[in-house]
C-alpha cells in the first residue's frame, strides 16, 4: 500500500508528518488531507464553528 506524508505551512511555520500514512491511492490520501484541513479550520461538512 502506498505511503504518504502531509506537510502543512502557516506563515513561516512548516509541519511535516514524521511517520508516513498508508492509503490505497492518491485520491484517498488527498480526501483525508482535505478533511483534516477542514477539521483544523473548524469547518466540517459546510459549517463553521463560531
Amino acid at each position: 500500500m502506498p505511503k504518504y506524508r502531509f506537510t502543512t505551512e502557516e506563515g513561516n511555520r512548516v509541519d511535516r508528518d514524521e511517520k508516513p500514512l498508508d492509503f490505497p491511492n492518491e485520491k484517498a490520501a488527498k480526501e483525508d488531507a482535505q478533511r483534516a484541513l477542514a477539521d483544523s479550520q473548524g469547518q466540517v461538512a459546510g459549517w463553521q464553528s463560531l
